[in-house]
């Protein structure tokens, strides 16, 4: 399955449990309303950020942070501005 798909599919259902809870004040006793609503949305948008986030830094292998893809670490080279970088595992 895609996995920008799970985060979609997993902030909506985050949304869907926190936001009675925060609206209405289930559990805890103290709606907050319109503002609940806001800060359950919020909190979900965060959660599905640091998913993503957490997915690119160990999974993708596409960025030009090497040194076999782009000569100096953290400088691009040439090659990366004439053609674009090369996938890391095509890399020699």
């Amino acid at each position: 399955m895609n996995p920008t798909i799970v985060v979609q599919v997993s902030t909506v259902v985050l949304n869907a449990i926190l936001s009675p809870i925060m609206i209405a004040g289930w559990l805890t006793g103290r709606p907050m309303g319109l503002a609940g609503a806001g800060l359950s949305t919020t909190i979900s948008v965060a959660v599905a950020v640091l998913m993503m986030l957490v997915y690119f830094v160990r999974l993708e292998r596409t960025s030009c942070s090497t040194s076999a893809c782009c000569g100096r670490v953290g400088t691009p080279g040439r090659e990366y501005w004439r053609w674009g970088c090369p996938r890391a595992e095509n890399s020699p």
